[in-house]
């Protein structure tokens, strides 16, 4: 619904559908950028910059920036898409996976920090999934593709995980 990327927008746009509804039920944050594909030590410290504010930094101060209304919510809970190249890293995205290994260590601490304000977050960290923005990579003949998943097979988890139905989850990351 927004760029979190863009700071001016991310605030504004978190403060609109805070004022608008009086809280903010669910949080679900969605980002993924690639600046760059090869190998890790090749990267420019610009592309690598703009690919830790787009995925980690722009994801940490949207939860910041949403916590007052998150509080106001009956039953608030984040959850941050991730990746499984988190923890089983890829050599021609290594930067890319850092950036998704920490948004996993991010819902873990945030879990511990938000508890006491009775906010859930957490992890939903998928494979291979048929987008436009893997489009590269699963269209390429030598992946299996029996491996790759649909969106509609994410959606499914992380209406459960941010449901009453995941009630009981909190700093966990799914894959």
């Amino acid at each position: 619904l927004c760029n979190v990327g863009d700071q001016v927008d991310r605030e504004k746009f978190i403060k609109l559908v805070g004022e608008k509804h009086g809280r903010i039920d669910v949080l679900v944050l969605n980002v993924a950028s690639s600046t760059h594909f090869g190998m890790q030590l090749d990267i420019t410290e610009k592309a690598y910059d703009k690919m830790w504010d787009l995925n980690v930094k722009s994801t940490f101060f949207a939860i910041k920036e949403s916590v007052p209304y998150l509080e106001k919510a009956k039953n608030p809970n984040i959850l941050v898409i991730s990746s499984v190249v988190g923890t089983n890293p890829s050599a021609p995205i290594g930067v890319y996976s850092m950036t998704k290994a920490a948004l996993d260590n991010m819902v873990k601490f945030l879990a511990v920090e938000l508890r006491s304000d009775g906010i859930r977050i957490n992890g939903l960290a998928p494979g291979l999934i048929k987008t436009k923005f893997a489009q590269n990579i699963w269209e390429n003949p030598s992946i299996d593709r029996e491996k790759i998943g649909m969106p509609q097979d994410i959606g499914a988890v992380a209406a459960t995980l941010t449901s009453d139905d995941g009630a009981f989850c909190n700093g966990e990351i799914y894959q």
